[in-house]
């Protein structure tokens, strides 16, 4: 059995498949006595966490038990919601009973790890620190599998769904573009289809089908171009600016269900829309908006005038982020004692986004996607761009290494997702075609 090491990792480029993209191997660099395996996947409509571990949960098991061995962990918790247990393949895997399974309701964000350490731990982790601060790490199921494939990542599973034919969860070559996965599942008629990369809460507005995917996008959700949240995603932030700054009433309800609030964290958005409304950014309390954690559920479901007060918190942390509160001056972090009662029920967020009739299974296809053109990103993680290791006409196989970090830093290489020929390579993206 080969024993895992951190430059094997970080060699692998392998990065937090959950949306961050934090290098893996800085991550393991720690300490722990409990590792957690966030399979709980909130975000709507999204089914990759729960198809890999259905598919693959043997494999993800003995692997979380080498990186317990890494951290030295001694409790192995594998968190997932009650109403998944139909996909609960890992139960059949779990012989050692050192490995549990830590059971949620169904509310969102159950997956935020600042949360679900404290659901499976009772710690709380505070603001400005992370969960290996309070002895605890958090691996997403995807970023625990391609560690336990032991080889260069160069495929990404996402959800493709929303209103197509049948959803399904696919294994994309990283750079594969969006027009492209959509033709190869026959969805390429719906060109008259908004797409959220990502998700429909934390993700972004598609700009184009010529967009590449990368390791961390988690879905493609395709929407009517007339629905509701797809006019809100189309605001203009010079739109969201003006509404916001003479229509909110201050009836605080952004605050009173906002997840980090409730855990003790100073993120009160509706003092970020007082600020706003002022002109009054210097107000030390707005400087909270830097522990936002960008769930969107203040503006997407939270606030009843159809505000953006996330969106107010994000502009705030780019353009003041010498502001932010100094962690010496913030109160003890202490969970609100009615934080339990105010959890959004999934159920009621999905009737809130109008999109129940969307909510249907997305079944794995197990073969991965073959595509015959990528357009890999030099920036998929981190602050650093990639620095090209290939040029133009040169061959390559998939797994080949075609950038790197340097001088080397916080980051992982990236490597060719298809066999074939350097076609471009620009400061931005390496395209690679299957033919020359």
């Amino acid at each position: 059995m080969m024993e895992l090491k951190h430059g094997m990792i970080r060699e692998w480029g392998i990065v937090g498949a959950g949306g961050a993209g934090f290098p893996t191997y800085l991550k393991l660099q720690c300490q722990v006595d409990t590792l957690i395996l966030n399979a709980v996947e909130c975000e709507p409509l999204l089914h990759k966490d729960k198809e890999i571990l259905r598919h693959y949960s043997p494999q993800i098991v003995r692997t979380l038990k080498d990186i317990a061995d890494m951290v030295r962990a001694s409790r192995i918790v594998i968190a997932i919601k009650k109403k998944n247990m139909q996909h609960r393949a890992a139960l059949k895997s779990l012989p050692d009973r050192n490995v549990e399974l830590f059971l949620l309701d169904d509310f969102y964000p159950a997956g935020d790890e600042i949360i679900l350490v404290n659901l499976v731990t009772d710690r709380l982790v505070p603001p400005g620190k992370i969960p290996p601060d309070v002895h605890v790490l958090v691996l997403n199921v995807e970023t625990v599998y391609n560690i336990s494939r032991h080889s260069p990542v160069t495929h990404t599973f996402l959800t493709v769904g929303g209103d197509v034919p049948k959803p399904v969860t696919v294994q994309a070559p990283i750079g594969a573009l969006i027009g492209d996965i959509l033709t190869t599942l026959a969805y390429d008629s719906d060109q008259d289809k908004a797409m959220l990369v990502g998700g429909v809460m934390m993700g972004n507005l598609g700009s184009s089908r010529e967009q590449p995917v990368t390791m961390t996008t988690a879905g493609l959700i395709l929407l009517p171009l007339d629905h509701p949240l797809v006019r809100k995603y189309q605001r203009k932030s010079t739109t969201v600016t003006l509404i916001g700054s003479s229509c909110c009433d201050q009836c605080s309800m952004c605050t009173d269900l906002c997840p980090r609030f409730l855990v003790g964290h100073p993120v009160q958005p509706h003092l970020a829309m007082r600020a706003l409304s002022m002109k009054n950014w210097e107000h030390e309390l707005s400087k909270g908006c830097h522990y936002c954690s960008e769930c969107n559920l203040c503006s997407l479901a939270s606030c009843p005038l159809d505000l953006d007060p996330k969106e107010i918190c994000h502009d705030y942390k780019t353009h003041h982020s010498s502001d932010i509160m100094h962690l010496d001056d913030l109160p003890l972090t202490q969970k609100k004692p009615y934080a339990d009662e105010r959890r959004f029920p999934l159920s009621r967020l999905m009737t809130k986004l109008g999109l129940n009739q969307y909510d249907q299974p997305a079944p794995l296809i197990q073969q991965p996607m073959t595509v015959t053109r990528v357009s890999i990103p030099l920036k998929q993680h981190g602050q650093h761009l990639a620095q090209p290791l290939v040029e133009t006409g040169d061959q390559v196989r998939t797994g080949d290494k075609i950038a790197d970090l340097n001088p080397p830093g916080p980051g992982v290489p990236i490597h060719s997702s298809i066999n074939g020929f350097v076609r471009s390579v620009t400061p931005t993206h390496i395209e690679i075609r299957t033919t020359p």
